[in-house]
């Protein structure tokens, strides 16, 4: 197991020339661990351009990783094409297998998921531990776009398993907006 260490802030909206903004995820699994040390994550944009994946968020997929001491301030997430009923859309990561979040502060989160599982920390999580976690943002869903009840706004879908103490865990800042069905009527005033 590796541990990378993020010993400076880094401004996404800098790295143009370095990192493409059409990307959907900057890491596809991650297993390993990442230190923050506080630092920040800025301007990540984030968009989903193709069916090669269902996974949208800064990692794809966390599979037994941990993220410690972690801050995210502005994060554009964009899902809006190529999505079906599997895509799974977050922020920190699309998909949680298993793994640990701690001490993390996500916030200017600006999420748009047409269809598909969609939270302001990941699209969906299995297993995992999650403690001391500050989002805040909005998500705009589609009429096919689903957020978990019971997660606090933090998956668009969770394991039944999958138990979260809600003193640990502030989304008070998370504003959920669901698109609603409109029913077309024949127009005639009777």
């Amino acid at each position: 197991t590796w541990t990378f260490h993020l010993y400076t802030d880094i401004d996404f909206s800098e790295q143009s020339d370095a990192v493409s903004t059409t990307e959907y995820h900057f890491i596809q699994t991650f297993t390993d661990k990442l230190e923050g040390h506080g630092h920040t994550l800025k301007n990540i944009t984030l968009k989903k351009t193709s069916n090669t994946d269902s996974n949208v968020g800064f990692i794809g997929t966390l599979n037994g990783g941990s993220i410690n001491n972690l801050k995210i301030n502005g994060i554009t997430v964009t899902a809006t094409e190529y999505v079906d009923a599997n895509t799974y859309v977050g922020t920190l990561a699309g998909s949680i297998t298993t793994g640990s979040i701690t001490n993390c502060k996500i916030t200017g989160i600006n999420l748009e998921c047409k269809q598909g599982y969609a939270g302001a920390l990941a699209g969906q999580a299995s297993a995992g531990t999650f403690d001391t976690c500050l989002l805040e943002g909005e998500l705009q869903l589609g009429k096919d776009a689903t957020n978990d009840d019971e997660s606090f706004k933090l998956f668009g879908y969770k394991d039944e398993s999958l138990t979260i103490e809600s003193t640990k865990i502030n989304t008070s800042g998370v504003y959920i907006f669901k698109e609603i069905e409109t029913s077309t009527g024949s127009g005639d005033n009777e």
